[in-house]
């Protein structure tokens, strides 16, 4: 439930203008009933006020500092579990597979990791029955499978073809985008990268910790 609305389909997938607005009338009226005091709200208030004090960027940053420091942030963000050694990459044919919102920042990072390297790219966040079955045919075909999830967790298409890649008997690097939920859907996964963001630079961090682990 959100805002007193039940959340299905497309609408799951990310919060919306309409979304926001109702989580704002609810805390309103939260705060109005008694059931939120004004008094928790000020704290929370303050907390993030202090925390976008601390974090706020210093005047006059250049572009290629704010670049460098994207990317010094998204390196330590990542975090990784390795349940079994993969590659090394450049000896494999690697088939990676992801949504189309992150296509560019795939392409920029992944396109020359393997031996040969096939991108696959579903329209949307939810694969359609024909590109589940176009993806299990690039699957049979390669020796690797990097396996990119978007809040795959409340999003049933994309949940059913990460567990019928997982199920191709190759090994499965998954690359976690978003919400770290989806980390249950990979049981089967040799090497989990969660990167806590779909942005460039933390796909790119993504690329460079699974290179450098599989040599």
């Amino acid at each position: 439930m959100l805002g007193g609305k039940q959340l299905t389909g497309a609408s799951m997938l990310e919060l919306t203008v309409s979304d926001v607005k109702r989580i704002h009338r609810s805390l309103v009226d939260a705060v109005k009933s008694g059931v939120v005091s004004e008094k928790r709200l000020d704290e929370a208030v303050q907390r993030v006020l202090r925390l976008k004090d601390k974090c706020k960027f210093q005047p006059g940053l250049s572009v290629a500092g704010e670049s460098a420091l994207a990317k010094k942030v998204a390196s330590l963000a990542l975090k990784t579990v390795e349940r079994k050694s993969v590659g090394p990459l450049r000896e494999c044919k690697v088939a990676l597979f992801a949504p189309d919102v992150v296509r560019e920042g795939m392409e920029n990072a992944f396109s020359k990791v393997g031996k040969e390297t096939h991108l696959f790219f579903f329209k949307g966040l939810a694969p359609s029955e024909e590109e589940m079955k176009m993806a299990s045919v690039w699957a049979e075909k390669a020796d690797l499978l990097i396996i990119c999830s978007y809040n795959a967790w409340r999003n049933k298409p994309q949940a059913d073809l990460i567990h019928s890649l997982s199920n191709k008997g190759k090994p499965v690097v998954s690359i976690v985008l978003r919400d770290l939920l989806d980390v249950d859907l990979f049981p089967k996964a040799d090497l989990i990268v969660e990167t806590f963001s779909p942005t460039a630079p933390s796909i790119q961090a993504a690329c460079d910790k699974l290179v450098n682990l599989a040599k």
